[in-house]
């Protein structure tokens, strides 16, 4: 984190501008809200959608959310080898993409409701984000208060982030710890303290 604030600071001072602020307050919130000591693919999961639902960095915060996923399996055990989430591997976009892009929907809705509710009115029936993803309003619950369709599609997001926890397991041959109790907020914090220190962060990214 001290590194990404460094160098959003240059930018900066050479007049390079992020659409939004590094909040990195919200990435402790986020681990408040997870339900340590769960199942490995729960714990991963929730990892992830807070990350990803509170948005704290400038961009990357998708595949933040996967590298802090992948974190949370090696502190239960070190020996997990995670499939290849690269973007430049052809793999990658036939099984994570799908997981990304429906997240990016949900996120959007859960942003949106009210709005997407008006245009449905209007016989909008599709709207399509910057990045070309489409979301039909049809397939979504629309006509509910903001407040609840912030909590209504967080519990969504979850859900789908864990169903990716569980198909990476899967992937990776790793049945063993679907059932396996996931690390504490301790433990989770001790292995990114202790076993990260030398570990080159560009082969995630």
């Amino acid at each position: 984190m001290e590194l990404l604030e460094a160098a959003v600071d240059v930018r900066d001072a050479d007049e390079f501008r992020l659409y939004k602020e590094f909040e990195p307050q919200k990435i402790q919130q986020a681990l408040d809200h997870v339900t340590w000591g769960a199942s490995v693919p729960e714990v991963a999961g929730e990892v992830m959608s807070n990350l990803i639902l509170r948005h704290s960095l400038p961009n990357a915060n998708h595949r933040t959310g996967i590298a802090m996923l992948q974190f949370c399996i090696e502190s239960v055990d070190p020996d997990f080898e995670m499939p290849r989430t690269h973007v430049d591997d052809d793999s990658w976009r036939e099984w994570v993409d799908p997981y990304i892009v429906d997240s990016k929907r949900l996120i959007t809705v859960r942003r949106n409701n009210l709005r997407f509710k008006q245009l449905e009115e209007l016989d909008v029936d599709l709207v399509e984000r910057k990045d070309g993803i489409q979301i039909r309003l049809a397939e979504f619950e629309l006509d509910m208060h903001w407040r609840e369709a912030l909590t209504e599609y967080a519990g969504q997001h979850e859900s789908h982030c864990t169903d990716f926890a569980q198909a990476v397991l899967e992937r990776a041959g790793r049945d063993d710890l679907l059932d396996r109790q996931g690390p504490t907020k301790q433990e989770f914090i001790t292995y990114l303290e202790n076993g990260l220190v030398e570990r080159d962060f560009r082969e995630m990214f």
